[in-house]
């Protein structure tokens, strides 16, 4: 074995060291918060939750260290490993972003505790900060070697600075980046349907960002449905549920001003949550329920009227133990325009039944209108 190859080893080592410290304290943590503790027994924790985060910084320095030698040679250890150059390159990004991540936990619990503290959480976001450079530098390698993962991972990287209260760039900047890398991602890609629908979800961020109703808006709101639409073609059901809330969204905006946009709208929007609902989407079946129930009435037609389609939809969200679907049942059966006792009941039971906890049984009740 070639030095390179066996200074690799020992960071895996190290690593795995590192993550199982850590994984103590952080379990340590949690006893904690559940448990009624005397001082004593408490302060004995947070001294072995102290020394285990102290040996898992060893433990991931040590780790640091040893990839930092082993990454000049890295095709070589590549080689050895089984693994291509990009490969190993999206490695050492995952590593350092797990070591990122770490840092950063610590960094917000210690900031939580007494002043004293302090020092101590500065000096772990300045390490996550360094952490963070070098996962970005060796996705970017990845990238650099052909490896279409490291787009992957900086797109995801990107996404979560972005989401993140604590970013270490700019948000609009940490969105672009994102958007930038997932666009990276070829369609002959394994994930590129996964990517869609992020790429789906970050366009409409990115369209919220910017605040005056405009062309650049509407461009972005097109973009993302352009996005979501590939990825329901790749049988994304969270993507239809997406397709169907925005083109219902439309329909909403229009209905006064534009009648017949609306209406177009209205159409794609059931039909694309219809075909998410037959996959069993819950959302979507629910969402269909409160659509149908707030349009029009139909009872001219000879198709089923929109109350009774309606009825359909809230009757198979609340099989699937929505209470939110019992408690619209519930009130349409004992005040809507089929008035049944017995039914209504049967539904007020139902959700009874699915609402078991406090905080859930409360919010079913006042949807009933009982509180």
């Amino acid at each position: 074995m070639d030095p390179y190859t066996s200074y690799y080893s020992q960071g895996e080592f190290y690593l795995k060291s590192a993550k199982e410290k850590f994984n103590e304290a952080d379990e340590l943590k949690s006893e904690m918060k559940q448990e009624n503790l005397y001082d004593l027994e408490r302060a004995y924790k947070r001294n072995t939750i102290f020394a285990l985060i102290t040996a898992g910084q060893n433990y991931a320095n040590n780790a640091i260290s040893s990839f930092e030698f082993a990454s000049s040679g890295l095709p070589s250890i590549a080689t050895k490993i089984g693994l291509t150059c990009g490969q190993a390159f999206v490695r050492l990004g995952e590593l350092y972003w797990y070591l990122y991540k770490k840092a950063l936990d610590e960094s917000q619990e210690s900031s939580k505790c007494t002043t004293r503290n302090w020092p101590s959480s500065i000096q772990w976001y300045q390490q996550a900060g360094l952490h963070l450079m070098k996962a970005i530098h060796w996705f970017d390698q990845a990238i650099s070697s052909g490896d279409v993962q490291g787009s992957l991972e900086l797109g995801y990287l990107y996404k979560e600075q972005y989401l993140a209260t604590d970013c270490f760039f700019p948000k609009m900047f940490a969105l672009q980046k994102a958007i930038s890398y997932f666009e990276e991602v070829p369609e002959e890609s394994s994930s590129f349907g996964t990517v869609c629908e992020e790429l789906g979800l970050l366009y409409q961020f990115l369209a919220e960002e910017v605040e005056v109703e405009g062309a650049e808006r509407g461009d972005y709101l097109h973009l993302a449905i352009e996005r979501y639409r590939m990825a329901a073609d790749r049988s994304s059901i969270t993507a239809m549920f997406k397709l169907g809330l925005m083109y219902f969204s439309i329909y909403d905006k229009k209905k006064a001003s534009e009648p017949e946009t609306a209406a177009a709208a209205l159409i794609t929007s059931l039909d694309w949550l219809e075909r998410a609902a037959t996959l069993g989407d819950e959302h979507s079946i629910y969402k269909l329920a409160t659509i149908y129930a707030d349009l029009p009435d139909n009872s001219e037609d000879n198709s089923p009227t929109n109350l009774e389609t309606a009825i359909k939809w809230y009757s198979l969200a609340a099989s699937k133990n929505d209470f939110r679907a019992a408690a619209a049942l519930y009130k349409l059966y004992k005040n809507g325009p089929f008035p049944d006792s017995a039914t209504a009941e049967h539904w007020y039971q139902v959700g009874l039944g699915i609402a078991l906890d406090e905080f859930n049984h409360g919010w079913f009740v006042r949807m009933c209108g009982l509180a």
